[in-house]
């Protein structure tokens, strides 16, 4: 609840501990002009961390297949280095074997 006059704020939550009591049962805030911005943002983050924590298993479900994807194209990068070393291992027994001819 907004309260517009600081004076008045200061007066309830100086004097009057039952109705602060009572607020705070109802779960409404007092506020007052210098507290209304820092109350709006305290409000704002845990908004948004509650909407974050909600979330929160699609995060992770998406992080487990990118996992596994990367998983799979480490697989497949390894097979191709295979590949590769296999290609230079045939071309340096072809070298070899070109001059050895080449010597006869």
């Amino acid at each position: 609840m907004f309260i517009p006059t600081e004076a008045i704020f200061s007066e309830i939550q100086a004097h009057h501990p039952d109705l602060m009591k009572k607020s705070y049962a109802k779960r409404v805030w007092l506020v007052s002009p210098t507290t209304l911005v820092a109350i709006l943002n305290t409000v704002s983050t845990v908004l948004k961390d509650a909407a974050t924590r909600e979330q929160m298993h699609t995060i992770q479900e998406h992080l487990a297949y990118l996992g596994k994807d990367f998983e799979r194209f480490q697989k497949r990068m390894d097979d191709l280095a295979k590949h590769i070393k296999q290609a230079n291992d045939d071309i340096d027994n072809v070298n070899i074997l070109a001059k050895k001819y080449l010597a006869i």
